[in-house]
């Protein structure tokens, strides 16, 4: 096409002379064109303002066609504002990816928003997180960009905390943010408790175990050295492996002993957790309670780990930060639940659109007993909550629910738009029985059942059908030889909170919730 400036005015002024008698003799035309214009400058606005409205009009074959249309015309791209965005950071072969020498603060911004909305209770310790990655960030990309010598891992930090509280899930949602293409690595350090486990990690040398099969750290770091790497319970490893992880963080350097190449841990970013006793816990609390500097903070903190954990000083203070994650309060432990569940939901093709704000208190009354116990069981314990009405629910072959408050006072599903309680008609009433009588038999006994296998529901629920009209102290009895097992000995051994669960030989048992272990009969 000419490109002379002249000839281009004279064909456009051309086209608005014929376009304006075209229009001149099919008046509707110009109809045509305003709307077509209103809807092209409305989805213009909608990619890139609302994620969400345009993955609405995406569903249909229609309105996904047009939105290609739209974005191939104008160029426009969409909005990278809504944490919705990194939904696709969930699937393990997305194709999303930053590299670090590209980030800007704004993504920083959109993916310590994107944590906060998945990782509950512990909002502080993000902040701390990502103000310290930023600046990690931007002095590495300053020292590539001015061909300095990096002498160190992008980033490293140690979370401490509780079992059960997001140290590890923490790590993986940073994985995804900033190595989403499969640059995840997770070593378990409390299976490497030998002097000679460090061989696992670097790979073998001449004498030692595991020369052909070690290496699992630097073998993965030299095939992809953009990971995220995660030593999670770091404080369970041998002294031995904290020593060759101090090379890793002091120079970003190390060998593998199998082959004898360096491996180069400059791109990669470094997490580790440890798991607090109660004691410890109490110490960090009152140190958070303090006020003090990031640096006077690191230095109490590992004064309180070395003398009680048995770190090397030396070793931990390599990291670039110690995160504490307390424990949860009443309202983050709801929040996760909820946001548990809204996830099991969706997997089942159900989606939450809203939850009464009534049913947080029923969460935080419902999962007390099982706090100690780490997040694990309290996703249980919640889903156990809903689960019959949830399978109504898919039976039904509805899509939107509403979490609420039925007139007994509990968590149950409705169904959008008409508050239509989603329950079983005829066998609700026998699983309601069946679930209090189990309940009501062990709380005769000074148990608290945190939670019941569901096939042990619906054994109870066949037992007592056929006399379900009759007095009900023969459904009691028919529930107490169902579940008394050990039960006396459960009490004698002073515990107050038990599973109902089924064991390998299919018989029901209690189980220790501490242990995970059954309780058996004492010789």
């Amino acid at each position: 096409m000419n490109q002379n400036p002249f000839v281009q005015t004279i064909f456009m002024f051309i086209g608005v002379i014929c376009l304006a008698k075209l229009l001149a003799i099919f008046p509707l035309l110009l109809i045509v064109a305003i709307i077509f214009s209103g809807a092209f400058v409305t989805t213009i606005w909608i990619i890139s303002q609302d994620i969400k409205k345009t993955k609405e009009i995406c569903k249909y074959p229609i309105g996904e066609r047009w939105i290609d249309f739209v974005q191939n015309i104008s160029k426009v791209k969409p909005s990278n504002t809504d944490p919705d965005i990194y939904e696709a950071l969930d699937q393990e072969t997305s194709s999303r990816s930053i590299k670090i020498e590209m980030l800007e603060p704004e993504h920083f911004q959109e993916g310590k928003k994107w944590i906060k909305s998945l990782l509950k209770g512990h909002d502080t310790e993000i902040n701390k997180l990502f103000n310290n990655l930023q600046t990690s960030v931007e002095l590495y990309q300053h020292s590539v960009e001015k061909g300095h010598i990096i002498k160190k891992p992008v980033g490293s930090y140690l979370i401490l905390g509780p079992s059960g509280i997001g140290k590890t899930y923490c790590a993986r949602l940073m994985s995804k943010l900033l190595y989403p293409e499969k640059g995840f690595l997770m070593i378990p350090m409390n299976e490497l408790n030998k002097e000679h486990d460090v061989n696992i990690l670097f790979g073998g040398n001449s004498g030692g175990h595991n020369m052909d099969t070690g290496g699992q750290l630097t073998r993965s770091i030299l095939k992809n050295p953009y990971q995220l790497i995660l030593l999670d319970k770091i404080n369970k490893s041998h002294p031995s492996i904290h020593d060759a992880l101090f090379q890793v963080l002091n120079t970003g350097k190390s060998t593998d002993r199998s082959s004898g190449l360096e491996v180069n841990f400059l791109n990669s970013i470094i997490f580790a957790t440890a798991t607090l006793s109660k004691t410890i816990q109490k110490q960090l609390d009152a140190i958070q309670k303090q006020n003090l500097s990031s640096e006077m903070w690191k230095k109490s903190v590992i004064e309180v780990i070395t003398s009680e954990i048995g770190f090397d000083y030396t070793f931990l203070t390599r990291f670039d930060q110690i995160l504490y994650f307390s424990e949860l309060d009443d309202i983050s432990v709801a929040e996760i639940a909820l946001l548990e569940l809204v996830k099991h939901y969706k997997e089942n093709g159900l989606f939450l659109t809203y939850t009464e704000p009534e049913v947080l208190l029923k969460t935080i009354e419902r999962i007390q007993p099982t706090r100690d116990f780490g997040i694990h069981d309290l996703k249980r314990a919640i889903y156990d909550m809903t689960k019959i009405p949830m399978l109504e629910a898919k039976r039904s072959d509805l899509e939107y629910v509403q979490l609420g408050i039925n007139d007994l006072g509990e968590v149950s599903l409705f169904e959008q738009g008409t508050n239509r309680e989603i329950k079983p008609q005829n066998q609700m009433s026998i699983s309601e029985i069946a679930i209090l009588e189990i309940v009501q038999q062990y709380k005769k006994f000074g148990l608290t059942l945190i939670y019941i296998e569901p096939e042990i529901i619906m054994e109870a629920i066949e037992r007592i059908q056929p006399v379900r009209n009759q007095n009900p102290s023969e459904i009691s009895k028919i529930i107490f030889n169902m579940v008394k097992t050990n039960m006396i000995e459960a009490t004698k051994s002073g515990m107050d909170k038990v599973k109902l669960s089924i064991n390998s030989l299919g018989n029901i048992c209690l189980v220790n919730p501490e242990t995970e272990k059954e309780i058996v009969k004492s010789l």
